[in-house]
């Protein structure tokens, strides 16, 4: 009998290694600011999922542009990854955005100036590469509340609800953990309305 065949339980050894560096090389392009080099691993037609534009990004020119106007917002943006699984053409990781705003952040509602702060924001992306691959589909994962927080953009909850809470109409109720006052109060806070 001959000893030639084996048998394999489980996961093949060093597969998906390929994708596992392709993915670390992505990465490293974006953290050497070459946006160009970051977007040739899309597909022409590729297609981005992000919470930071109301539209998908289409096309590894308009993935170009958006990584280029991130660079522009924060040049010394860095992508750290955390933890990175693959299987097959799929790729799910967690990673950490970290940079500090110094020029222009192209928003759906304009631009905002340079706050001078320095955001540090967890982020999950998942994507999918095609049979020449490159990535042909992404969803990205960004907490942009957070991330407008650290920008100093909007006002955190900690430093919120204290102030809601000496201002709250009397009939408002809060929950013990999060205080959170009913749907039935108006609160009016630095020239601003709040419905909580």
């Amino acid at each position: 009998m001959s000893d030639t065949h084996t048998s394999v339980v489980g996961p093949v050894p060093d597969e998906g290694r390929d994708r596992r560096v392709e993915v670390e090389q992505t990465i490293a392009a974006l953290n050497a600011h070459d946006a160009a080099g970051f977007a040739s691993t899309y597909g022409p037609e590729a297609i981005v999922y992000t919470p930071a534009s109301p539209e998908p990004v289409r096309g590894r020119a308009a993935i170009q542009q958006d990584t280029q106007q991130w660079f522009t917002a924060m040049p010394d943006m860095t992508m750290e990854i955390e933890e990175l699984v693959v299987d097959g053409p799929t790729a799910a990781m967690r990673l950490l955005f970290v940079g500090t705003h110094t020029g222009p952040l192209l928003t759906p509602s304009g631009a905002v100036p340079p706050t001078g702060r320095r955001v540090s924001v967890p982020m999950a992306v998942f994507n999918r590469h095609d049979e020449s691959g490159t990535t042909e589909v992404e969803h990205r994962y960004l907490d942009m509340m957070a991330m407008a927080q650290q920008l100093g953009l909007v006002r955190g909850p900690e430093q919120l609800l204290p102030q809601l809470r000496h201002r709250t109409p009397g009939r408002s109720r809060w929950h013990q953990l999060g205080r959170v006052c009913d749907a039935h109060s108006v609160v009016t806070s630095n020239d601003r309305e709040v419905i909580c």
